[in-house]
């Protein structure tokens, strides 16, 4: 395995809910990158679990990638060297993947418009609403 020189910007470990970070968010990649391409480059770190280029719905690669390795460590090592790195021509930028959070169901926590208490409003001087 390289070294392990890492810029400070990489010392912070991600917010997740196991509280370490694993997977990582690579983004810059050139449209022809395959997931056996990236799983090559980054098991030089450590264990790769998990590869998945983001793709459009026509099947062309959307840029960007999420890498999971086996241990926090293995992750941080490949984040530390590779990320500014020149593969396949392009300069990849790399970042800890955190997953979108689950919105709340909408039907659930918004009020329904019927529960309103519209009394009183044409007396603040907006109008007249029925």
């Amino acid at each position: 395995m390289m070294p392990n020189v890492c810029a400070p910007q990489h010392t912070v470990s991600p917010p997740s809910s196991s509280g370490v970070g694993k997977s990582l968010f690579v983004k810059g990649l050139s449209k022809g990158a395959s997931e056996r391409c990236l799983i090559s480059l980054f098991s030089q770190y450590g264990r790769v679990v998990d590869c998945q280029i983001a793709r459009h719905r026509s099947g062309r690669s959307a840029g960007f990638a999420i890498i999971s390795f086996s241990r926090h460590e293995e992750a941080m090592a490949a984040m530390c060297n590779m990320d500014n790195a020149t593969f396949m021509g392009r300069r990849v930028n790399i970042r800890w993947y955190q997953p979108e959070r689950e919105q709340p169901n909408m039907h659930q926590t918004q009020p329904s418009l019927g529960t309103l208490d519209l009394q009183g409003l044409s007396s603040a001087g907006l109008g007249n609403i029925q």
